[in-house]
């Protein structure tokens, strides 16, 4: 029995959230995006479900993490419109993978993936759980992307237009001249917006795919 990448997410507190219809159309937007930006990563594109979730299978785990980070920041760069949590979950398939929308497939990894982003609706702090087939390889990533998320939801709405300008150039100065704002000040905002502290541990996370079992 084969196992697969599975990655699931869906919107923290939709019901929540008004207008409901710029909502889906800002989660349609972003997540069309990631599909098409790695649109080789995807042994099944990703398909949204229920209209507020998703679910797809990648090709890797980097793929997946790929995947994840890069819908992340595009939530950024349109102000956080909302957050999302993830699944990344290594598990069997039994039926044939759909190459073309990931509906129609059943198997113990899909139905326990999905149990997964349930729970966290009640009982995770963490909007990441990433299940490989080692536990110590699971809680070590996971760990590290709740480090992730400490900085990343430390930025408020007001912070993302600079933050996005500061992910697309680290440069204070370049920054500072985009923004049409003092120099200095855009050095304090970097450094109180914990930019390099964020890189730092986007490349740990990557580095450490590495020492994992499953990539």
């Amino acid at each position: 029995m084969q196992k697969y990448f599975i990655l699931m997410a869906d919107i923290i507190n939709s019901s929540d959230i008004y207008p409901k219809d710029q909502m889906m159309i800002r989660f349609k937007e972003i997540t069309n995006k990631t599909g098409k930006e790695f649109t080789n990563s995807f042994l099944s594109p990703i398909t949204i479900t229920l209209g507020d979730e998703f679910q797809c299978i990648v090709k890797s785990l980097q793929d997946g993490i790929n995947v994840i980070l890069s819908l992340e920041e595009a939530l950024v760069r349109t102000n956080k419109p909302f957050d999302l949590r993830y699944v990344l979950f290594f598990g069997s398939i039994d039926t044939q993978i759909n190459s073309r929308i990931a509906y129609e497939m059943y198997g113990k990894g899909l139905s326990t993936a999905r149990m997964s982003l349930n729970a966290m609706k009640t009982s995770s702090l963490s909007r990441f759980i990433i299940k490989l087939e080692k536990e110590d390889d699971s809680s070590y990533i996971t760990g590290l992307f709740r480090i992730f998320q400490s900085f990343y939801d430390g930025w408020t709405t007001k912070d993302c237009k600079y933050v996005a300008s500061f992910l697309d150039n680290t440069d204070y100065k370049k920054v500072a001249v985009k923004m049409k704002r003092d120099p200095s000040a855009m050095w304090r905002r970097k450094r109180s917006l914990k930019i390099e502290e964020y890189a730092i541990i986007k490349s740990i996370i990557f580095q450490s795919l590495k020492y994992l079992s499953n990539v």
